[in-house]
């Protein structure tokens, strides 16, 4: 019986609300009006729009709640006829990013360090209880118990690398500097934090991946009303296709990216990781003109910036990829993957 070989990526994209009614910045489709202006980065036009007392608060638009009605929109009577004379109100009143801090006497929360450490409240947790982090830094290393939330609140912050224990959790209320990892089956929320970093921060904020070539998992991540500032990458979702199963789903909305190179970006790895040179000679010949572009793509994928693709005699890449460089050695012509490039070129969205 032949291997199973399986890798599954799905991505939702919601709308990204900026501010308060009517101010509103949409990316990808389905923005709350037809005429809602398109951009790949809200940079800074999420920060004009605002304002300068609220941009540096990080305030986003809460997602809508079962209790809460949308208020009424309200047009001036002296407006203007428009196509769509209704001003887009969010559904729930605008809200700080900064969570206040819950009550420690609530049975419901573990809070930390006031009542005990951390080592003995992620030993201690049960499922839906909260954590609470009351204005400390995390070390390394730590894991959410299974369906625990852990909750930041004056202060409190992540400087390196958070993952999940076990196959559910919530992270909410910390500024993050380090990477929220979610790679086992399960399904994860990441919330109302602030992720912090510089362009050269090469780990992305929020990163969903099933990658592991031992282990199968599914992976649901769904991150939502966080601001993300200054970073290369802000979430990514990652899979590879090898023999185990691969799946990740994930959801982003409604969150705030300012001067954030790549807001999403999407990987599917291959069989291999990445390499320096691809012989594949006398193939490409025997497929049609959609296996060819996908061959090729897939390769350049898994090439190294600056590796070679090395093709037979009556091969070309002639309306198959405008990807690669040709390279005039002494003997031969090949094709090479450019060595300048953007972190995560491929996949982004």
């Amino acid at each position: 019986m032949s291997p199973r070989l399986t890798s599954a990526l799905a991505l939702v994209l919601t709308p990204w609300v900026v501010a308060c009614a009517q101010s509103v910045t949409t990316a990808f489709d389905g923005g709350p009006r037809e005429d809602a202006r398109l951009e790949r980065d809200s940079g800074a036009e999420d920060a004009r729009e605002l304002g300068p007392d609220t941009a540096d608060a990080g305030t986003v638009d809460a997602a809508p709640g079962p209790d809460v009605e949308a208020p009424d929109a309200e047009v001036a009577p002296d407006a203007p006829a428009a196509r769509d004379a209704t001003p887009y109100v969010p559904n729930e009143p605008c809200r700080e990013l900064t969570l206040p801090c819950l009550d420690p006497s609530d049975p419901d929360v573990i809070e930390v360090p006031g009542e005990t450490t951390l080592s003995a409240a992620l030993m201690m947790a049960r499922a839906n209880q909260t954590i609470q982090i009351r204005g400390a830094a995390l070390g390394a290393g730590v894991r959410v118990p299974a369906f625990v939330t852990l909750r930041g609140c004056a202060g409190a912050r992540i400087p390196s690398n958070l993952a999940f224990a076990g196959s559910g959790g919530t992270v909410e209320g910390f500024e993050v500097a380090g990477e929220i990892v979610g790679n086992q089956s399960g399904t994860f929320v990441v919330r109302y934090n602030r992720f912090t970093g510089t362009p050269s921060t090469r780990d992305a904020g929020v990163s969903a991946r099933s990658i592991d070539a031992l282990v199968s998992a599914s992976v649901t991540m769904i991150v939502e009303s966080n601001r993300f500032e200054g970073r290369s990458i802000g979430v990514e979702a990652r899979t590879a296709y090898d023999t185990m199963v691969h799946e990740v789903d994930l959801t982003v909305q409604n969150n705030v990216f300012v001067g954030v190179t790549t807001p999403v970006y999407v990987s599917e790895g291959g069989l291999v990781g990445r390499i320096d040179v691809v012989f594949c000679r006398n193939v490409l010949i025997y497929f049609d003109a959609s296996s060819r572009k996908r061959v090729i793509d897939n390769l350049y994928e898994r090439l190294l910036p600056g590796g070679y693709l090395l093709l037979g005699h009556s091969e070309s890449l002639l309306n198959v990829s405008t990807a690669f460089e040709l390279v005039h050695l002494s003997s031969d012509l090949v094709y090479q993957r450019p060595v300048t490039g953007q972190a995560g070129e491929e996949g982004v969205l």
